[in-house]
């Protein structure tokens, strides 16, 4: 069973809810699954500008990336663009 933090739910216009439809259905998927996948492709082809604006942001805050990945997964980050 997945825990909260790994369950998301989230609305799409009505254009691209019929796309998810479709796009399931001639993928034999659940809309469902078939979301997961399309944002965990998405999330892949994303992954090495997230790690470098990460970085960035760490080097801001004066953490290591891991220190501000924790902080992050945590909810103890502050937005430093409002300080």
């Amino acid at each position: 069973m997945k825990n909260a933090a790994e369950k998301i739910q989230v609305g799409v216009g009505e254009y691209y809810a019929y796309l998810l439809r479709w796009d399931a259905w001639i993928n034999n998927r659940t809309k469902s699954a078939q979301a997961s996948s399309l944002l965990c492709a998405k999330l892949q082809e994303r992954e090495v500008k997230i790690f470098e604006r990460l970085e960035f942001l760490a080097k801001l805050r004066s953490l290591s990336v891991d220190e501000l990945k924790l902080a992050i997964v945590n909810g103890g980050v502050i937005d430093t663009a409002e300080e």
